[in-house]
């Protein structure tokens, strides 16, 4: 390796949250270093979802369409309940509530997280902006007030020491970084420990009359292991409970998958196995000092329901403008507090949403060894509560002192239904607009500065907007205006008369929302912003 070096933010971790540091930390034109310690992403599927909300990051980095090339066909039945792959069907779970398309620009993908993790190496190795070294093991020796010092070592055994202002540990759920820092786990560690069996196989036979992302068995001899698809034709993972490692042996592997599928003879190539523990556990901070943590280095949950990749990618999102504001000088360090204020309930939420889960499938486990039909027909019925979550992916708000209350009341939440507000602290709702010929929706506004939204009646606010150019972008939307749309929608889900305003952060979620223009004096968007900035 060359000499020492010095980078305004080093990543550590090559996984998709990582990836997802260094596309944003290139978008806001800040340099950055990722460090990875294996040779490449990952081999492995893992996870196999994206939620809708992040489908609209994707969108707006420009990976969606690549992404979506290796996703599994919309029309799959959720999850299929049978004897054996080959035998009787007890029930069906629908992939879920399919509205998202309603709230959102976009809708959520079934996509296995080794395609995901090769797009956003390629979207991160085209900027000049980012660095991204595999083999490359990332260590912290030092850090203060003036930055943190890592020693990067690569599988040849070369080292150099780098010098950063920031750092982001997305160094996975046994985080050295976290752990080295002495940053507790809070919540259970070990809810169960799994095997993933990742093989090819020709299951077309018993699958083209039932179309679906997984199976779960209801043979009692079964009970605990799964079938989920990973490419919609050859490719699957089998998610089983773990015996000892020394158990699993590739034949034993093989005569499991045989055992599933109710095929002695089967032909099955096992491309590779993982083994995982099951948790529900949130970091007790997100920082120490320049160091910031993210995805399971922060958070980790069970996968039902698929919020792990999700939430860390998230709390990218979260965090990169922040740094890149700080950075460029347009805000103060302290606004760097609100990261932990603003993201950790979010984890503590779908930790306890994804345990409810894990447990309503136990229930179900207990059903099938008691041989109790009457039971498992109806938890199979109350399972559609684990994939219809727009609430849980959409419905959450931040409360910290980037957030300007205006003192409402927030909707009633409910982890499976939707109320799209302008409230701050939330995330601002979807609205398709038209800009001349075009469609275009109020997301594709909010991206790397704050905007203000107005109507033709906001003039007063669209003044002082003009002044601070440098700082925000301020955009009319109404029947006559540079954005048109029926007025009345958009006054509707963002909550303000014709003359009021809402400011929005670079992350899309509201900062500011005044009623009318009754609030408006000079200076007044100024003053939110720097409170906003200054936290």
């Amino acid at each position: 390796m060359p000499g020492d070096l010095e980078v305004p933010v080093l990543i550590m971790g090559g996984g998709p949250v990582g990836l997802a540091a260094s596309i944003l930390l290139s978008r806001f034109g800040i340099r950055s270093l990722l460090a990875e310690r294996h040779p490449s992403t990952t081999n492995h599927p893992k996870a196999r979802g994206v939620h809708a909300r992040t489908m609209e990051l994707f969108r707006q980095w420009g990976v969606e369409d690549a992404i979506r090339k290796y996703e599994l066909p919309q029309n799959l039945i959720g999850f299929i309940w049978v004897d054996r792959l080959d035998g009787e069907e007890i029930g069906r779970v629908p992939l879920g509530d399919m509205r998202d398309g309603e709230v959102s620009t976009t809708r959520r993908s079934t996509v296995s997280q080794d395609a995901v993790e090769e797009r956003l190496r390629d979207a991160a190795e085209q900027s000049d902006l980012a660095e991204v070294r595999f083999s490359t093991e990332a260590l912290i020796e030092g850090h203060g007030h003036g930055g943190v010092t890592v020693r990067l070592r690569d599988g040849n055994g070369g080292e150099q020491t780098a010098r950063a202002g920031y750092v982001i540990a997305c160094d996975g759920a046994s985080s050295p970084t976290r752990t080295g820092l002495g940053i507790a786990m809070n919540g259970p560690d070990a809810m169960g420990r799994s095997i993933n069996i990742y093989f090819r196989a020709d299951l077309s036979r018993w699958v083209a009359r039932r179309p679906c992302v997984g199976f779960f068995f209801s043979n009692p001899a079964l009970v605990g292991s799964s079938l989920l698809c990973v490419n919609g034709t050859d490719r699957w993972i089998s998610i089983n409970r773990a015996q000892p490692v020394e158990e699993f042996s590739a034949e034993r592997c093989v005569r499991l998958i045989r055992d599933l599928v109710g095929a002695d003879d089967l032909p099955v190539e096992i491309i590779n196995t993982a083994y995982w523990t099951m948790t529900a556990q949130v970091a007790q901070h997100y920082r120490s000092g320049r160091i910031f943590f993210a995805g399971d280095a922060a958070h980790r949950f069970p996968p039902t329901g698929g919020f792990g990749m999700n939430t860390g990618i998230q709390d990218i999102h979260n965090l990169i403008w922040k740094i890149a504001f700080v950075l460029n000088g347009g805000a103060d360090a302290s606004l760097l507090g609100s990261y932990e204020a603003e993201r950790k309930p979010v984890a503590q939420s779908n930790t306890d949403f994804s345990v409810v889960n894990a447990v309503r499938l136990g229930a179900m486990y207990q059903a099938v060894r008691d041989g109790d039909r009457e039971a498992m027909t109806r938890l199979i019925e109350d399972q559609r509560k684990h994939l219809a979550h727009l609430g849980q992916e959409f419905g959450f708000h931040y409360e910290s002192d980037a957030i300007i209350s205006d003192g409402t009341p927030a909707p009633e939440f409910s982890p499976y239904e939707y109320v799209p507000t302008g409230r701050p602290g939330h995330r601002a709702p979807h609205l398709w607009l038209e800009s001349g010929a075009e469609r275009v929706s109020a997301l594709d506004l909010f991206d790397r500065t704050f905007t203000l939204l107005t109507t033709p009646a906001g003039d007063v606010w669209r003044a002082e907007a003009a002044t601070l150019r440098n700082a925000l972008r301020c955009f009319t939307i109404g029947r006559d205006a540079e954005l048109r749309d029926w007025q009345d929608k958009f006054l509707e889900l963002y909550g303000i008369d014709d003359d009021g305003a809402v400011l929005v952060r670079p992350d899309g979620f509201v900062a500011w929302r005044q009623k009318n223009g009754a609030g408006a004096q000079p200076g007044k968007i100024k003053q939110v912003l720097r409170s906003v900035l200054t936290d």
